[in-house]
């Protein structure tokens, strides 16, 4: 469903298949939903016209978000274990492909300078990757089970995340660091 927030005025309805996660375009006019049925579909926010469609991924889209820094690219994590990069504006385009995972990729988040990727997975691991070359950077350790949700602070100098285990994991983003319990709150103060 999608609402218009100033006069709460119901807009408009999308997609017959389920919609497993969701994201706007950075200019607000767009949206995009990855699906069940392996698509990443473009709706257009004020009227809820699909736009367009991506396919590529061999499962369900579980994970989107849209680059802070470049306007044309996306990422999206599957079930397939993979991460994928598309300009998304380029629809006969081939995504690249980030492997690295050995389960689904539950979450994709970029840093806010749009430099670094980070993808959650059912592998208990969060992976960097550097948004210039697509190469892994580290793979951050130490989850129980599942890792559901990850992002970084503004200053880019810590990475939070959270798995099926009710607490959340602070680490150093320039390390495979976590920092101890007690003290994340020093560290995160003396970033600049």
């Amino acid at each position: 469903q999608i609402w218009q927030i100033e006069d709460h005025n119901h807009v408009s309805a999308i997609s017959e298949m389920a919609i497993n996660c969701f994201a706007f375009s950075q200019d607000g006019t767009t949206l995009a939903t990855g699906t069940s049925g392996q698509t990443i579909q473009f709706w257009d926010a004020r009227t809820g016209q699909l736009r367009d469609e991506l396919e590529g991924h061999n499962d369900s889209v579980l994970a989107i978000a849209f680059s802070p820094t470049d306007p044309k690219i996306l990422a999206t994590g599957s079930f397939d274990n993979t991460v994928r990069i598309w300009n998304w504006t380029d629809v006969s385009q081939a995504p690249q492909i980030l492997e690295g995972h050995s389960k689904s990729v539950y979450h994709v988040a970029f840093s806010p300078d749009g430099k670094t990727l980070f993808s959650a997975g059912g592998d208990k691991k969060i992976k960097l990757w550097d948004t210039g070359s697509l190469a892994e950077r580290f793979t951050l350790e130490g989850h129980e089970s599942v890792v559901y949700f990850v992002a970084s602070t503004v200053n880019q100098a810590m990475v939070v995340s959270r798995g099926r285990e009710p607490s959340l994991r602070i680490w150093r983003a320039a390390t495979p660091e976590e920092v101890n319990e007690s003290q994340w709150w020093q560290d995160l103060l003396r970033q600049p």
